[in-house]
């Protein structure tokens, strides 16, 4: 994997731009008031034969729309699967890192061979998709973040659609921000055509691609009024190699974009998630005391998300620790002659290989309920609004 996002936001402060532009402005509910500006074309992906509606086993690239742009994912059917013969079953959306492409969650990772061994109901098989996002530019414009028109992923615009028309609802009908609108199309797409089991959509990613799972899947959890437009909730997710996608994007909020860009106040009771990092990683820390990172950005120390999500949200998170063997390891690596910057940054760009069937595991323990559907009755006035 090529340098992820995390590594150009090790930053300990990032100054205001000289004329702050209207995106660049902060509210405590959706963020950022704009969706990232997209600077470049989105890269073509070749995973396959392209059709809207792959029911055999083979991987096929999928067109979508989403707020009149054109999109694309890479969706797996399980080898022996016939659809609609054998469906619907469970469907993984998994989101890639920075400067990377949908294809190398197919090709960098074992989650193929995974979504055929997953047994759910006595039968294996997860339909596997795999988005590809686009070129943005980061709302900071000081180097390194600014300076760079990255494949990345929007989580700090965090608009969603109340899965109804609500013509009083702050977030309005459907997303503007385009990365959740296509997730939202790739589901509707699956689950109306009876492909996926609407109770077992499940959400992930690695890098940038898991901050913005985390966000995605919280805020379209049966907890949340925030359903997804066709009333599908996400049941489960898993992540490897991030943080906190709801905090400050910056040292100095208030000053840079207006306000705090943290959400206030945070989800609770939201979708179970398993986080995988490893106890040496230069740009995700394993925590503070680790060497290099007592400057590191907001959100991007694994044990003090760890902490929040069980703490302040009350999220059911596993966080499942790794050594650089890929074994379990005893705790965060918290010295140079344990964690050097080299191996810290060769970790972080590292997929735990060999774990792909535990996730799945992981994610086959949850399903979402009939009351997902019952959400899209209900508007909902903020992005993160919960049942009290």
């Amino acid at each position: 994997m090529r340098p992820g996002l995390c590594l150009i936001m090790f930053l300990a402060r990032t100054h205001p731009p000289t004329e702050p532009r209207t995106e660049h402005r902060c509210d405590a509910n959706v963020g950022l008031r704009h969706p990232l500006t997209q600077c470049g074309p989105t890269p073509h992906i070749g995973c396959g034969t392209a059709t809207s509606t792959p029911h055999s086993s083979a991987v096929h690239t999928v067109p979508l729309t989403a707020n009149g742009q054109h999109r694309e994912a890479c969706v797996y059917v399980p080898e022996g699967v016939n659809i609609p013969r054998d469906g619907p079953i469970p469907m993984l959306i998994y989101l890639h890192g920075t400067n990377n492409t949908a294809d190398s969650v197919l090709t960098s990772t074992a989650l193929i061979d995974a979504a055929n061994r997953t047994v759910i109901g006595g039968r294996a098989g997860f339909v596997l998709a795999a988005v590809q996002a686009r070129r943005l530019l980061w709302p900071t414009e000081q180097p390194p973040m600014g300076a760079h028109c990255d494949t990345r992923w929007d989580w700090l615009h965090r608009n969603f659609s109340t899965g109804r028309r609500c013509p009083d609802c702050p977030l309005g009908n459907f997303s503007t921000n385009n990365d959740v609108a296509t997730l939202d199309a790739l589901i509707n797409l699956y689950v109306n055509d009876g492909t996926v089991d609407p109770t077992r959509v499940y959400v992930g990613g690695w890098d940038a691609g898991g901050f913005f799972a985390e966000l995605y899947g919280m805020a379209r959890s049966r907890d949340v009024l925030s359903v997804q437009p066709s009333g599908t909730c996400v049941a489960a997710a898993s992540v490897v190699g991030c943080g906190d996608p709801f905090t400050n994007i910056t040292a100095d909020d208030a000053e840079v974009f207006g306000a705090g860009c943290a959400l206030d106040p945070y989800p609770t009771r939201t979708v179970p998630v398993q986080l995988t990092s490893f106890s040496c990683d230069a740009v995700t820390c394993c925590n503070a005391d680790q060497p290099g990172c007592a400057t590191v950005s907001p959100g991007f120390e694994v044990a003090e998300w760890v902490g929040t999500a069980r703490e302040r949200m009350g999220l059911a998170v596993r966080w499942d620790l790794l050594n650089a063997s890929g074994g379990n390891a005893d705790g965060c690596a918290l010295t140079q002659s344990t964690c050097t910057q080299t191996e810290g940054d060769q970790l972080h760009k590292a997929f735990p290989v060999g774990h792909e069937v535990g996730m799945l595991q992981f994610l086959a323990g949850f399903t979402s309920d009939t009351g997902c559907w019952d959400r899209a009755r209900f508007p909902a006035r903020l992005f993160f609004t919960t049942l009290q």
